[in-house]
């Protein structure tokens, strides 16, 4: 097996790991909000994107100014390719923290792509 697939396999190993340990440790204590958001951060770097968002949501029910599990979400959100729910995470974190450096490039990167989007939709005819 070569090196590289070994690491893959060993980090996907304790990815999996980490998952079942947060999992356990929600259920002993699901008022946690810190738990859900690291059971969410687990699932998304093993790159189960969908299964962290509700992770996410409930470490945000439970803290919603909880900055972490925010600005986790809002990544999921647009490496899933939900631009517009990202940026509506990043603005109800701005609420919270105003001038967190997070907040302010993910707002700015989000806008960027949408007006680039809103470009591509308005040329997108003439060229055809």
């Amino acid at each position: 097996m070569p090196e590289r697939s070994r690491h893959r396999s060993a980090d996907a190993a304790r990815l999996e790991g980490a998952i079942h340990w947060f999992e356990r440790a929600v259920r002993c204590a699901p008022a946690k909000p810190r738990l859900h958001c690291n059971l969410g951060n687990a699932m998304r770097d093993a790159g189960r994107r969908e299964d962290a968002l509700p992770h996410f949501d409930r470490a945000l029910a439970l803290d919603p100014g909880l900055a972490e599990a925010t600005i986790a979400r809002a990544k999921v959100l647009d490496e899933l390719g939900r631009t517009e729910d990202a940026l509506t995470a990043y603005r109800h974190l701005e609420a919270f923290e105003p001038e967190n450096l997070h907040v302010l490039l993910g707002l700015s990167a989000g806008f960027v792509l949408v007006a680039k989007q809103h470009r591509l939709r308005a040329h997108l005819p003439r060229a055809l």
